[in-house]
């Protein structure tokens, strides 16, 4: 539960640069005072995004970053149910990546509680970028950016399912 994770990460945690861009991935939760990064692309694994501004303001902390200006951001809204896989072809992510990196944009990644879909997401990206180098993605993600991260054996699986489809 989110309650039982309280004592790890706040705002939006820096999980990894990409070696190729140079572009920042970050990680976040919306339970966890998650800021946006101004100009970042922002990522949002809950699917928040389909509400209007106002319906926005129960789910987000208004900073200089955030709210007020989310706006100005570009930002991706993907429907993925807690503790599951998304309903996404793993071709996704590196098509993904591809955008990020032409637009040369920090990155936002976040769902609820920053850490299975948002940890899996970033997995995929630290893989797909390089960034994890021979090391293992999940494993690198859990050490770098939040021990909680990816929850599930079927998070992890995909993470790996979408790297060898690069």
């Amino acid at each position: 539960t989110y309650a039982s994770k309280l004592n790890c990460h706040f705002g939006a945690k820096l999980a990894f640069t990409d070696p190729v861009s140079h572009v920042k991935f970050f990680g976040g939760g919306i339970s966890r005072s998650v800021f946006f990064p101004k100009g970042a692309i922002l990522v949002d694994l809950c699917g928040h995004f389909s509400g209007t501004p106002k319906d926005m303001l129960r789910f987000y902390k208004v900073t200089d970053y955030g709210l007020s200006s989310y706006h100005k951001n570009p930002h991706i809204s993907i429907e993925w149910p807690d503790m599951k896989t998304p309903y996404l072809d793993p071709m996704f992510w590196p098509e993904l990546l591809k955008m990020i990196r032409k637009y040369k944009k920090d990155c936002l990644f976040f769902c609820m509680g920053g850490h299975g879909r948002t940890g899996t997401a970033l997995a995929i990206m630290a893989g797909l970028t390089g960034a994890a180098g021979k090391d293992d993605p999940v494993e690198m993600i859990r050490k770098d950016y939040c021990t909680h991260a990816i929850e599930t054996k079927d998070q992890e699986a995909y993470v790996q399912c979408a790297i060898k489809k690069k």
